[in-house]
């Protein structure tokens, strides 16, 4: 299914999508206001029949459904979807599918025990044991290589997926910013017990996961010829905190990480409520674009 295929019907339908949505941005009026369900693969492998053993472990379902999935939303969702992302699949639908390994790239990063759905548990998800529980495992984290860390997601793949994938050049793992990847790396309970007991050992770690984004992120631009410009945060640990505990643990470091990547474009996604740090998010990181979920 190209672009070039799409029926009359469908090509005017994204292009009202794309209408609606940059007036929206603009805080201008349109015809209504557009409506996009934010749904990802792993909704998609249900919908198409496979369950989350099938599609973190086996590649054959894991692009098939990379494929097939912004298809079916397509057809059957009726929401606004206008061609970006969905270009990839539209004009390019045979290079647009990875490997997809869930959210454990802190885990791959600094060599924690991941696991895997099997067959007797087919509907959990990758998910990292938390190996960073004391004061001593915080101060022993060193800042990665980022070639290991890229030979260290091949082999995270041909474990997960039981052989080799051709990867795009420079290919690391994706890490959450500073207090989500603590999160990862220690386990929510001891992530904010140890912000109240020991707040300067804290931020040393937070330090050390700072420069472990922009190490993981330079490294990736120098490899692929670029320079970021616009920043997606997945911020999911750090909206359970109050505002003066916000102010301190994380904004510090992701404006720090937007001023040096979002020159052009700057989004946040958050699973936690927001309103509370609302100005902070305007007036701080002044985003383009925000997502709960």
């Amino acid at each position: 299914m190209t672009y070039e295929k799409l029926s009359l019907d469908e090509k005017e339908r994204i292009r009202l999508a794309e209408w609606r949505i940059s007036k929206a941005k603009n805080f201008e009026e349109a015809d209504r206001v557009p409506v996009q369900i934010r749904v990802h693969n792993p909704f998609f492998a249900w919908v198409l029949g496979y369950t989350f053993y099938d599609y973190y472990r086996n590649w054959d379902v894991c692009r098939l459904v990379q494929i097939e999935g912004p298809k079916w939303a397509f057809r059957n969702l009726g929401d606004d979807r206008a061609p970006v992302p969905y270009d990839a699949w539209l004009n390019k639908i045979e290079e647009y599918p990875l490997p997809d390994v869930g959210s454990v790239g802190e885990g791959i990063v600094f060599e924690c025990k991941i696991v895997l759905p099997e067959k007797e548990r087919p509907w959990t998800t990758p998910w990292i044991i938390p190996k960073f529980k004391t004061l001593e495992d915080l101060d022993k984290l060193v800042v990665p290589d980022p070639k290991e860390c890229e030979k260290r997601l091949r082999e995270h793949i041909r474990r997960a997926y039981g052989k080799e994938i051709p990867l795009p050049r420079g290919m690391v793992p994706k890490i959450h910013p500073p207090l989500s990847a603590a999160g990862s790396l220690m386990g929510a309970e001891t992530l904010f017990t140890f912000l109240y007991k020991h707040p300067n050992e804290m931020h040393k770690f937070l330090e050390k996961l700072y420069k472990t984004y922009c190490v993981l992120k330079d490294y990736e631009d120098d490899q692929r010829g670029r320079e970021s410009r616009s920043l997606n945060l997945a911020d999911d640990h750090a909206g359970y905190l109050n505002v003066d505990m916000y102010k301190k643990f994380v904004l510090p470091y992701n404006k720090r990480l937007y001023e040096r990547y979002g020159r052009e474009k700057r989004r946040l996604h958050m699973d936690s409520k927001s309103d509370h740090i609302a100005y902070i998010i305007v007036e701080e990181y002044k985003i383009n674009e925000m997502d709960l979920g």
